[in-house]
């Protein structure tokens, strides 16, 4: 099948798919897994190139195509034929107040629910601001989704964008059809399964799986908050050269000083997070849709000796873990033994810690300059804690003359946090970065 072609064959959805089907299910008013980013364009743009090469796109990845099958149970899905894109364009140079404007378009177009039966799952909002001043409004479902899945969509619509205003027809966009993932021989093989099962209950034995702040009520559900953080360049530079000296990754680090934070405010030196990782297997490099997986590490803070101990222990821990980066979490929780309590929980793990580490494309777009926001607040949190790590803060496609900072992004439950706890909690952990990176011999209770 060309990835062009609509499809009358239905198709299984992923592990990870199902658990977004099931949410949705569960709470069709929520917005946890729709995801809206906000592009900052500054230049002379051409609307037509722009349209014709979302159109481009839509055409060349089948994976934004995907939907739904009417009345399927289990769910289906099936490819749905190119269209022409769902694309707004607002003029708000004359409003008195074009910012609160704009909010509310943002608002208004993040919360319009997707209808899961009828692609493509991407739409976009083009607003003017004013002369050579266009933000971008980009909102897509996680069913066909991802932090990579989102780098390489701009990559392609700002590639044929750039070739179509030099009046030069799109290159052909030649990566693998998702379809083929659907039946790709991991989602099968079940030595490979036993394998990480076996590895997950010998780490998690023994661990406390109540999570450090127990679970919502079902009164408060997933009703959540945003806050963005960041590591400035100079902070951000000892860190890489310290954990590159010491055999550990930034991200690693950061881990583990969220543990310490959770430990200080909570009184628990043992416990579980989860942490999301891509799963795309060899040969998908290129494709467009849903690779992600959550896996399940445990933190055990009370191990003595130095920090880089602990560092050198869960740094292991996660190597070890990603080689199972496959197991779907839903059965390695049933197959654990894990039930929900209030439905609303998940069993294994409350708090969350990511790398959103998807590289940006760097782009050459004459006198357009693309700068952009991903992952835009939508009111709620699947977590009781839920940071994600950007490891560099330049979020551009186009100027990155700035040395490299990080950015945080921890969405809270209500349930849990304000937004004055968050801001604690976030300083707090800055504070243990500047401490550790003064004293990485000392033990992290000291620092």
């Amino acid at each position: 099948m060309s990835l062009s072609s609509p499809s009358t064959t239905d198709h299984p959805l992923t592990p990870s798919q199902q658990i977004v089907w099931l949410h949705e299910d569960l709470f069709p008013d929520s917005r946890a897994y729709t995801f809206t980013a906000a592009l900052d364009l500054y230049g002379p743009l051409d609307h037509e190139a722009l349209r014709s090469a979302m159109r481009h796109v839509i055409a060349g990845h089948d994976g934004l195509r995907l939907h739904l099958v009417p009345g399927s149970f289990p769910p289906r899905q099936r490819v749905g034929a190119p269209e022409d894109p769902d694309v707004e364009v607002v003029d708000l140079s004359g409003e008195p107040e074009p910012e609160a404007a704009l909010e509310n378009l943002r608002d208004a177009l993040h919360n319009r629910p997707f209808e899961l039966t009828r692609g493509p799952l991407i739409r976009w909002l083009l607003v003017v601001l004013g002369p050579g001043r266009h933000r971008l409004l980009q909102t897509e479902h996680h069913l066909v989704h991802d932090g990579m899945s989102f780098a390489l969509t701009l990559r392609d619509l700002f590639g044929a964008y750039a070739e179509l205003v030099r009046g030069n027809p799109p290159r052909p966009l030649t990566s693998r059809s998702y379809v083929d993932y659907l039946g790709h021989p991991s989602h099968t093989d079940e030595d490979a399964y036993a394998r990480a099962l076996g590895h997950f209950r010998s780490v998690l034995d023994g661990a406390d799986f109540a999570g450090p702040f127990g679970a919502p009520s079902t009164s408060e559900g997933i009703a959540g908050g945003q806050l963005r953080t960041s590591v400035s360049a100079d902070l951000a530079a000892a860190l890489r050269e310290r954990a590159k000296r010491d055999g550990h990754t930034p991200f690693t680090v950061l881990l583990a000083l969220f543990g310490e934070t959770v430990r200080r405010w909570t009184g628990r030196p043992d416990f579980t997070v989860g942490t999301a990782v891509g799963n795309r297997p060899e040969g998908f490099t290129d494709c467009v849709g849903m690779f992600v997986n959550t896996l399940p590490l445990r933190l055990d803070l009370r191990l003595p000796g130095p920090a880089r101990d602990l560092l050198d222990a869960l740094t292991e821990q996660l190597m070890e873990s990603l080689a199972h980066h496959q197991a779907p979490i839903q059965r390695l929780t049933r197959d654990l033994g894990r039930r929900s309590a209030s439905g609303l929980d998940n069993p294994l793990f409350s708090l969350m810690f990511s790398a959103h580490d998807a590289s940006l494309p760097a782009l050459d777009l004459g006198g357009l300059r693309v700068d952009l926001v991903e992952g835009m607040p939508n009111g709620t949190s699947r977590f009781a804690l839920d940071a994600v790590l950007m490891p560099d803060h330049r979020r551009s496609l186009t100027h990155r003359d700035q040395a490299p900072g990080m950015l945080i992004m921890w969405d809270y439950q209500l349930a849990f946090f304000d937004h004055d706890d968050v801001e604690t909690f976030a300083k707090e952990h800055l504070a243990l970065l500047a401490s550790y990176l003064r004293h990485p011999g000392a033990p992290l209770a000291q620092l």
